[in-house]
């Protein structure tokens, strides 16, 4: 069973994967609704960005175990690795889906608008959506401001972080895939 996913997986082209990846994420934020929807909790704008920047470094660190493994998978190694890849990203999208409808929460007061989170130019309008409430609203004093700059900041580096490692592990792929492509042969993939 696992041995025909792999395969398929395998034989995907990179933006199929990703888009995979990426309806896995959002079908780990819709696990998390009906538990989120009853809660009240809220998440302001700067922890927003602050822990984007970390869920896109908890992507790019969640592809590691494949750069381990080198050309020559053992047996078996191939089907954990797609296993772990489906996983991963439900996972990383169940966690993201609950900061994503907290900060729907503080923007728009109901968690309905969390969708936008796995949009990513669209995540923009979560990231810069003043708090609905009022209250939350006023002015803070000097050291919020300070800590909500340095959350920003954070959030900011971390996501260019996570583009410039996403980069490079793109060209590491592209180059390895022009020398040698994984084999996907019988003795690969038995278990």
């Amino acid at each position: 069973m696992f041995e025909e996913l792999a395969r398929w997986y395998l034989e995907l082209p990179r933006e199929g994967t990703r888009l995979l990846v990426l309806g896995l994420a959002y079908l780990g934020g819709l696990m998390v609704l009906p538990r989120e929807s009853r809660q009240t909790a809220r998440i302001g704008r700067s922890a927003y960005v602050a822990l984007t920047g970390v869920f896109f470094i908890a992507v790019v660190a969640s592809q590691a175990p494949w750069f381990l493994v080198g050309s020559y998978p053992p047996a078996g190694a191939l089907e954990a690795l797609v296993l772990w890849d489906l996983v991963s990203a439900v996972g990383i999208g169940c966690f993201f889906g609950i900061v994503a409808m907290r900060r729907s929460r503080d923007g728009w007061g109901h968690p309905g608008r969390f969708f936008l989170a796995y949009v990513p130019v669209v995540n923009l309008l979560l990231m810069l959506k003043p708090p609905a409430k009022e209250e939350r609203a006023a002015p803070r004093p000097l050291t919020g401001r300070l800590r909500a700059t340095a959350s920003v900041a954070a959030g900011i580096f971390l996501l260019g972080l996570a583009s410039t490692f996403s980069t490079v592990m793109d060209r590491i792929v592209d180059r390895t895939q022009h020398l040698e492509p994984v084999q996907l042969s019988a003795n690969t993939l038995d278990l």
